[in-house]
């Protein structure tokens, strides 16, 4: 039986959570197993926003390449709601282009020492960053550039473009001119990268499962026009003019998203501040084929374009079929470049054919996603990094909002993860 309106009538839930994606289940988890009462309202058919996974012709695909980190928030507080995944550490092997030469990638001491990719004054420099980056107080680098800290730290040019090609893979992000160092460098610290078995959509099932247990009504297909009033009688305006009534709202909607449904509270909110946020976006292509014609040939990395090869399923079970490949290939894009979306997928599509030869004649499924958000915003310098972000705890009684945008701690889902149990706390506290 379906979940309707009529049941809200006359009753003001503890919080209702916009969006049904990692963060606004993450958040209804929290809140709901402190007892109190939750509707979660997700605009589309299916839930998930864009950790969603879909099965194409026998394999699973995320939108692009995902990963958690090792040290990372997102596993910790999985853990800490009682969810166990399943995934595997990509092995530290593959190659490093620059200036259309292939290199071993000098992803380990060893590596490095033996690189023809540098010389030996190079190496020097690197050694001393792989030795101690893990010791750095990114919190005294989050108002300095990237490129700002490179320059100061480092004399040679191609060590510099090297720290930026792992500071990218990192985080996505290809402007070192406006990002944060000290954001940067802490997902450098994060640790090894984790693909997840069966996909992005196991974090999902677990977490819908887990809030449907204790008690959380999740609806989809209803898209929320506006949010009225305040602490403790928000009104939230959904489609066709109906209205659920609670104590407390979170969003979990982009930036702009939430903007737009904050009419009423234009002098209370920076809406301008959260329309001028930029996202950070990447094109994609991702790619099942039968077979591996170059079955060595499993990640790869650009030094000198911001682009990125990888074969999610030699770490991760991603395909009913033990031959099938799930290749996922990405282009970095700058925030403030226009885009050729037709030039960006021949330079994925040339990738691909330098990694895998003949992979046309073996392309089981394939699609280009030529603009993904990979995160709703930039981590600008100029912004204080992280700690220039906004709270999850709005100027707004009663109105809080979580993502990957939100809150002092993290990048991409880390942030998603961290800022959702931010929310829900101060929601707790507040719903007595």
């Amino acid at each position: 039986m379906g979940y309707s309106l009529e049941n809200t009538v006359g009753k003001t839930w503890d919080c209702v959570v916009i969006g049904g994606g990692i963060a606004g289940l993450t958040a209804a988890n929290f809140i709901a197993q402190s007892g109190k009462s939750v509707l979660l309202l997700e605009k589309s058919n299916k839930y998930g926003g864009r950790a969603i996974t879909e099965e194409k012709k026998g394999a699973l695909l995320n939108l692009g390449p995902h990963a958690l980190y090792s040290k990372g928030n997102s596993l910790e507080i999985l853990t800490e709601l009682g969810i166990d995944l399943k995934g595997a550490s990509p092995s530290l092997h593959g190659d490093v282009f620059y200036q259309s030469k292939s290199y071993d990638a000098p992803i380990s001491p060893l590596k490095l020492l033996k690189s023809r990719l540098f010389n030996w004054s190079e190496k020097k420099e690197l050694i001393r960053f792989v030795t101690g980056y893990q010791k750095i107080d990114t919190a005294e680098l989050q108002n300095t550039t990237l490129n700002e800290w490179l320059q100061l730290s480092f004399k040679a040019e191609q060590v510099r473009m090297f720290i930026r090609t792992l500071a990218r893979l990192a985080t996505y992000c290809h402007d070192p001119e406006y990002m944060s160092a000290g954001a940067a460098i802490r997902q450098l610290q994060l640790g090894k990268a984790v693909y997840l078995h069966d996909g992005w959509q196991m974090i999902i099932e677990s977490l819908k499962e887990r809030a449907r247990s204790l008690g959380v009504e999740m609806v989809s297909g209803y898209s929320v026009q506006r949010v009225n009033g305040k602490f403790p009688q928000l009104e939230v305006v959904i489609k066709e003019k109906e209205s659920v009534f609670a104590k407390t709202v979170l969003s979990t909607a982009s930036p702009s998203d939430t903007a737009s449904i904050l009419a009423e509270h234009e002098q209370s909110l920076d809406v301008n501040f959260l329309n001028a946020m930029l996202p950070v976006r990447v094109a994609c292509m991702d790619v099942v084929l039968k077979n591996l014609p170059k079955p060595k040939n499993t990640f790869a990395l650009s030094m000198d374009q911001p682009l990125y090869f990888s074969v999610h399923s030699n770490t991760a079970k991603l395909s009913h079929h033990n031959q099938y490949a799930v290749i996922h290939v990405m282009k970095y894009l700058a925030c403030d470049n226009l885009q050729d979306e037709i030039r960006d997928r021949d330079e994925l599509e040339q990738l691909m054919s330098r990694m895998q030869p003949g992979w046309e004649k073996l392309v089981v499924y394939k699609r280009y996603l030529p603009r993904l958000i990979a995160s709703n915003s930039l981590v600008y310098a100029n912004k204080n990094g992280v700690y220039g972000r906004p709270d999850p705890v709005s100027p707004i009684p009663g109105f809080f909002i979580a993502g990957d945008w939100v809150g002092s701690v993290g990048m991409l889902v880390d942030c998603t993860f961290a800022s959702a149990k931010q929310a829900a706390t101060r929601i707790i506290k507040i719903c007595i």
